[in-house]
């Protein structure tokens, strides 16, 4: 790279890159921003089922469609594990073991390099096993586990069995509230997505605010851009812009 020296005419270049590229930017956040929008519409639009069993029976007799559901979510057949004390929704155990590994380490002795093999130990993950309640009620409805993906997992406590294994544990309590976003079609619901002790304005306001927030992060990566492609075109030896030879 040269000793940069920014002429005249570098500078009015510059200028016009920014200009060009933040005119793109504004078409392209405008598109994002309604994409966003247009893509949580259905949210907005959707039937709102707050804690009402017998609209949400009806909502699913009648194929509704979108449908925004607020309710308790409990466990029919509550899992348990020996490592921990209770029953709940769901029950997810890491394994990992203390494992012994060695490294080569360079370090200097007197004139010469020398090395060393050096011990190190970390706990490393083995694998894990899912224990989930067969079926749930929501909503006076009881449903089989897949019907929907959830995640909401809490971090319960790391049970170390003997000095090389432990165990991490994770669970879904028994009974816990939430909002479900679904499409109320062939008198089921699909398309689930859980939002998890969330109300129903709660959701709302994410998507509300989404649009803003992915608008946001355009801008900043894209002026990172803009900045990366300024400063490299200032950098090169633009020769055939300033005449020289």
């Amino acid at each position: 790279m040269r000793n940069i020296e920014i002429t005249l005419r570098e500078i009015l270049i510059s200028i016009v890159i920014v200009l060009v590229m933040v005119g793109l930017g504004f078409f392209l956040a405008e598109s994002i921003h309604d994409t966003v929008t247009s893509d949580n519409e259905k949210y907005f639009k959707a039937l709102k089922v707050d804690n009402n069993p017998d609209l949400f029976d009806y909502a699913i007799r009648t194929d509704v469609g979108d449908m925004l559901s607020y309710g308790q979510f409990k466990a029919n057949e509550p899992v348990s594990d020996r490592l921990i004390k209770g029953k709940y929704y769901s029950i997810n155990k890491t394994e990992e073991h203390y494992t012994m590994h060695t490294r080569t380490v360079t370090y200097k002795c007197g004139k010469h390099t020398c090395t060393r093999t050096e011990v190190y130990w970390t706990w490393d993950y083995v694998g894990e096993e899912d224990f989930n309640t067969k079926t749930f009620t929501y909503l006076g409805r009881e449903f089989n586990y897949n019907k929907i993906h959830f995640y909401n997992y809490e971090y319960y406590d790391t049970v170390q069995t003997s000095s090389h294994v432990r165990f991490k544990i994770y669970i879904i309590p028994r009974e816990f509230n939430g909002t479900l976003y679904s499409k109320a079609s062939n008198k089921t619901i699909k398309d689930n997505s859980l939002y998890a002790n969330q109300k129903i304005k709660e959701v709302i306001d994410g998507k509300e605010h989404s649009a803003d927030h992915w608008v946001i992060g355009f801008w900043i990566a894209w002026s990172i851009l803009i900045a990366a492609i300024v400063f490299i075109f200032i950098a090169l030896d633009n020769k055939y812009i300033n005449n020289k030879r």
